[in-house]
């Protein structure tokens, strides 16, 4: 199985968010995979209500995901990850 970034053995399934952020945070991008995972459908449901349109709401997924990575910098590891994410 796919174990935590921190390679604790524990599966990314069982790591919250804000661990896998923190994770992205400092260098180990394999979390971005999991973060993934977990919010592309809902950030996609809530774009396309958002746009009326699906094919930009799918463009904005990946957009928002790029926008994670480079923007890594600017999560607070207090902070709540999907908070953030929205």
């Amino acid at each position: 199985p796919v174990t935590s970034p921190a390679g604790a053995g524990i599966p990314l399934q069982n790591v919250t968010d804000e661990a896998l952020m923190q994770a992205v945070q400092d260098g180990d991008v394999s979390g971005l995979a999991e973060l993934f995972e977990r919010y592309h459908r809902p950030i996609y449901r809530f774009l396309a209500r958002t746009t009326g349109d699906r094919a930009a709401a799918e463009d904005l997924v990946q957009d928002v995901f790029v926008r994670v990575l480079k923007y890594r910098g600017s999560f607070d590891r207090d902070a709540c990850f999907e908070t953030w994410l929205y």
